[in-house]
């Protein structure tokens, strides 16, 4: 795309909005997991009390979500970036 005169930005859009979608879907599944994981203890081991403290888990659950999808960005820009900052020349 470069050689046809893409901006570099043009060309790390796709890129970023897939990596938001892919740290959306494993923020999302470690908090089920771990939902899983924290049912499962509650039944198992009553005296923990899990139940009483469901506030701080949603907090848990969404900055687990909010960092997933913040990691993903962040190393695809980086790549992406490195990737183009090459010379057309080195990458053949």
């Amino acid at each position: 795309m470069q050689l046809f005169g893409a901006t570099k930005w043009f060309i790390i859009q796709p890129f970023l909005g897939r990596s938001l979608v892919n740290g959306l879907l494993s923020g999302l599944i470690a908090t089920v997991l771990l939902v899983g994981l924290l049912v499962y203890l509650d039944y198992a081991l009553p005296e923990l009390a899990l139940q009483r403290d469901l506030f701080t888990f949603a907090a848990l659950f969404g900055a687990l979500i909010v960092f997933g999808m913040f990691i993903s960005l962040l190393s695809t820009l980086t790549a992406m970036l490195r990737y183009l900052r090459l010379k057309v020349e080195d990458l053949y």
